[in-house]
């Protein structure tokens, strides 16, 4: 499985370049299985991110916080326009990703982003505010907790699909299996692309080798029984982010459901 981590940006434009920053840090001991890349032009994605299972892009950007705040979102926060990259890139990231999705024929990797919060770049710049540069060993750890542990967490949860599906065929008598309908509930986000990958993987050899999953995802939040505030407890830390509490309930079951099956 190719997971490509890319760092955007420009080093010149002060706090516009601390994907790249985050990147020469990433560079001292590279992942295993990662490839690493620097572009300082969102078009750069549009081919960068085809052909890997998993990506991972690293930019600064207005709107995600207060300055060195770090945050985790997928790419369908750049749609909603919850947060706003900075676009002295030319294209924004955004716009990257829906042409490389459209190119792909819809078939692309899942992508995340690994946001650090800044104010609007002004004129020329080379150094970062101290804010934003405190803000890297923090970036560096959102990366590594996506490229380490994101994959073997999904390729986890793909197995156990596998075999509740597997028990159920055998339970009913039959030799293939051909779909899969039901929902998948956890508290981290979880991408289709990759549990389907992971699940064809597992299941070579077996009754369910070429099933298709029809899994709606769901993203169970967590609430601070402190403070109420509720908030997304990825890979299952429940430290409040208002109040740092641990005390929190989580706000949904957590688990597989099968609805149905598509047999022969």
């Amino acid at each position: 499985m190719t997971i490509r981590v890319i760092g955007l940006g420009q080093r010149w434009a002060g706090d516009d370049g601390v994907g790249l920053l985050v990147l020469d840090e990433l560079e001292r001991q590279p992942p295993p299985g990662v490839e690493l890349h620097r572009v300082s032009d969102a078009a750069a994605l549009v081919e960068l991110v085809q052909g890997a299972q998993r990506v991972v892009i690293v930019d600064a950007a207005v709107g995600a916080g207060a300055p060195g705040t770090v945050r985790t979102l997928e790419a369908k926060a750049l749609a909603d326009g919850e947060i706003a990259p900075v676009s002295t890139h030319g294209i924004a990231v955004g716009q990257a990703l829906e042409l490389a999705r459209v190119l792909a024929g819809g078939d692309l990797a899942p992508a995340s982003i690994v946001a650090v919060a800044i104010e609007p770049p002004r004129g020329y710049v080379t150094e970062l505010t101290p804010a934003v540069r405190a803000a890297i060993p923090r970036a560096v750890r959102a990366v590594l907790d996506l490229t380490r542990s994101s994959a073997m967490h999904e390729s986890a949860l793909a197995r156990s699909v596998l075999d509740a599906v597997l028990d159920l065929a055998r339970k009913n008598g039959a030799t293939r299996v051909r779909r899969v309908v039901g929902q998948l509930s956890e508290t981290e986000h979880l991408h289709a692309e990759s549990i389907q990958f992971h699940f064809t993987a597992h299941a070579v050899g077996t009754p369910a080798e070429a099933a298709r999953l029809e899994l709606d995802l769901v993203h169970v939040p967590a609430r601070c029984r402190a403070c109420a505030e509720t908030y997304p407890p990825e890979h299952h830390v429940t430290l409040c982010p208002r109040c740092g509490s641990t005390d929190a309930e989580l706000l949904g079951a957590v688990g597989l459901r099968i609805d149905s099956l598509d047999v022969e």
